[in-house]
């Protein structure tokens, strides 16, 4: 019965540690990074075809490193899928969404990065234009003007400058205080951050 008792108050003894263990254990060292990640040097580079939605997180110092990107196919169809890529580039996830159109398909990604990322915001956003008209060749800050200049000329490529300019207004909308700078086709490849095209 001795030796019973002394096996019985082990056990609990066993217990009681795993149990201090399993409270204080410490978050892996990547998710404490992620959670200090400055909102400011995140940005997020949006790249807009007739039917996906290109996109790349980098970390804004110096050089700019990517963190992930990803693409979403085939916007406006039921086969819709999401795809995410790590660092290096590798695929970590792929599985088909709900997206109706491109505006649908940036309120799933946004949601996504806040998720994965654990950051609340972007300190800029970079948006692909097809082309900027006679105006907009160089990369420059979205502002109002520049949304109604590229409205009026939006006809001459329906198939991808109204998704362009919209997602422009729902960034706009939905973080008011982040920079956005759109750059279009005709300018030089060297402005843009590796691994945004």
């Amino acid at each position: 019965r001795a030796g019973k008792g002394r096996r019985s108050r082990k056990k609990s003894v066993g217990q009681g540690m795993m149990k201090e263990q399993s409270t204080n254990r410490t978050p892996a060292p990547s998710a404490v990074a992620t959670q200090a990640r400055r909102t400011e040097k995140l940005l997020l580079v949006l790249n807009a075809g007739s039917s996906s939605l290109k996109f790349a997180l980098f970390d804004g110092g110096s050089p700019l490193v990517r963190i992930l990107s990803g693409v979403i196919d085939r916007i406006g169809s039921p086969k819709a899928t999401f795809t995410l890529k790590g660092k290096e580039g590798q695929q970590t996830e792929r599985i088909g969404i709900f997206a109706p159109n491109h505006v649908g398909g940036l309120n799933y990604l946004l949601k996504r990065l806040v998720e994965t990322t654990g950051a609340a915001g972007f300190g800029a956003v970079g948006h692909r234009v097809v082309h900027g008209g006679p105006h907009y060749r160089d990369p420059q800050k979205v502002d109002r003007a520049m949304l109604a200049d590229l409205g009026s000329i939006r006809s001459s490529d329906p198939a991808h400058l109204p998704a362009q300019i919209a997602l422009t207004a729902v960034v706009a909308a939905k973080v008011s205080n982040v920079p956005q700078g759109p750059w279009s086709d005709p300018a030089s490849p060297r402005q843009l951050p590796t691994g945004a095209d």
